[in-house]
């Protein structure tokens, strides 16, 4: 009788055991690899007249799925901030099935769009102050809920 027989019952469970413990060392290295987006994963359309280093409205647009409008203080928030979320929610699928954080609607559509190569861009539509900017967002998710196209959720 065989060491695996002996001590865990059978050969098979040995096998299991060793087949379990190389899953679990790989997903560990997997976790820990990190993940690199390609570039460029978006088209970046900045509108005539923005001036990137102000305030303003943006609107991310997911070709087949729809548009999300935005507002920034600073133009980070939709340029890193959003790959740094998509990253995340990628290295996260490799560590647990199906990830473990809670993400809007937005960073799953992104996050699918990405991952099935749909064409995203990323438009600055226009420069607002904190009053406006609020204004000129409901107009703009307004209209694309007219268009049956916004990702923001009920308007």
């Amino acid at each position: 009788m065989s060491f695996d027989e002996d001590v865990l019952g059978s050969t098979d469970r040995g096998a299991a055991v060793e087949q379990e413990r190389w899953d679990l060392e790989n997903e560990a290295a997997a976790a820990r690899v990190p993940v690199v987006l390609k570039s460029p994963w978006y088209a970046y359309v900045v509108g005539e007249g923005v001036d990137v280093r102000k305030p303003g409205i943006y609107v991310w647009t997911i070709e087949g799925r729809g548009s999300y409008v935005g507002r920034y203080k600073s133009i980070a928030r939709p340029t890193r901030e959003y790959a740094d979320t998509l990253r995340k929610m990628l290295q996260e699928d490799r560590r647990r099935k199906g990830g473990q954080g809670v993400y809007r609607r937005i960073h799953l559509e992104l996050k699918s769009a990405y991952e099935e190569m749909r064409p995203i861009t990323l438009t600055i539509r226009a420069n607002a102050n904190a009053v406006e900017s609020e204004r000129l967002e409901r107009e703009l998710v307004a209209e694309y809920s007219a268009m049956n196209q916004s990702l923001n959720g009920a308007v």
